[in-house]
């Protein structure tokens, strides 16, 4: 059975740009070789119509909070939600259908966390596996722009049980998704949709393999059900060698011995009986022929599949390691150390392109 995904990422300010630019396709991805854009028109806008920016939309939104202090350069201001499942359960699901599901889930994100906190809410159908980015600005009940107090530990796992339950009664079979304090980022967690795509085209060629054998097996003892059918020529001969005598008075009539005579039936009998085997035996061959053809292309296709989902998975592999690397908490933790706060800002200025190329 397919999970219910909603996979949540915090955001800073610094990352709303590269984020806009993904999610309103707004510059062509460098990292992403999913997106077709012969379907990005079919990608829908949940959230209302708004001509300002990301950055924009968290800065009036935050600016309505009145805070008594200013923001945090490093604050996070921002938080991310894919939501999506497997491809084969969306496979099996109608445009509409699909369509619905990602409704439910956006009404569902901001009943939660409150209308006026949403800032986008985008489908994207143009890839691999459609998935929602919903992206709302953390607040408190009491108006505090905190991320770190709206997603505490035990609100994060109740957010994906009741989203499992809201999907479930809306009329989607589907299993809960896991909750984790610690989140992966979106590359990250590509790459473990994709292990899990590439797991699961394995088995399925596994599958075919096994039929393919079946078929073959089937085929083979087909083949020597018909094998006795090549003696019936002798039979034929013997039926040529009876020797006849014609009668006196009619010539359309012949006489010949009484045991040639049932033998002579026997055969006719035979031969009934076995071009009707030969007929059934043709029929079923030429089946199990085509049942194989269509296994083997199906395995041919898999495989094919298989290799793509290969390559992208070490691509994001890759990626995700350099991600890391320029954003891994040892490294930054060592750097931080060594830096005071305008070098700080000058970091963050450094690294900014390079986490906007490795948004996703």
């Amino acid at each position: 059975m397919s999970f219910a995904v909603l996979h949540m990422q915090k955001m800073k300010a610094s990352s709303l740009k590269g984020i806009e630019n993904h999610n309103e396709r707004l510059k062509e991805s460098r990292t992403n070789p999913d997106i077709d854009k012969s379907k990005t028109h079919l990608n829908i806008d949940f959230h209302k119509a708004d001509e300002r920016t990301y950055y924009m939309r968290v800065k009036d939104r935050i600016q309505e909070l009145n805070l008594p202090k200013a923001v945090r350069k490093d604050a996070v201001v921002a938080v991310g939600f894919v939501a999506t499942s497997d491809k084969a359960f969306f496979d099996n699901l109608s445009p509409d259908q699909t369509n619905r599901f990602f409704k439910l889930t956006h009404d569902f994100l901001k009943e939660r966390y409150g209308e006026k906190n949403v800032i986008a809410s985008k489908l994207h159908l143009d890839e691999k596996t459609p998935h929602l980015h919903t992206y709302i600005v953390p607040v408190t009940s009491d108006g505090r722009l905190s991320a770190k107090d709206v997603f505490t530990r035990s609100e994060l796992k109740s957010l994906q049980t009741d989203y499992h339950k809201h999907m479930v009664n809306n009329g989607f079979d589907m299993e809960k998704g896991q909750s984790s304090r610690s989140h992966i980022d979106t590359a990250e967690f590509k790459k473990q949709t994709a292990y899990k795509e590439l797991n699961e085209l394995e088995s399925k060629i596994a599958n075919l393999v096994s039929q393919k054998n079946a078929l073959e097996i089937d085929l083979n003892a087909f083949r020597k059900k018909l094998d006795p059918l090549k003696d019936v020529q002798v039979d034929f001969d013997k039926i040529d060698s009876l020797e006849a005598k014609y009668g006196v008075l009619n010539k359309n009539k012949v006489t010949i011995n009484a045991d040639e005579f049932e033998n002579l039936k026997k055969l006719a009998k035979k031969s009934i009986v076995l071009e009707k085997d030969l007929a059934n035996l043709t029929s079923e061959k030429n089946s199990v022929q085509a049942d194989l053809k269509k296994a083997y292309q199906l395995l041919q296709e898999d495989r094919e599949k298989n290799q793509k989902l290969t390559r992208r998975y070490k691509a994001l592999e890759k990626e995700n390691d350099t991600i890391k690397e320029i954003l891994g908490p040892e490294n930054m933790e060592k750097v931080m150390k060594k830096i005071n706060l305008q070098e700080q800002k000058s970091l963050e200025k450094t690294l900014k392109p390079k986490v906007q190329d490795l948004e996703v």
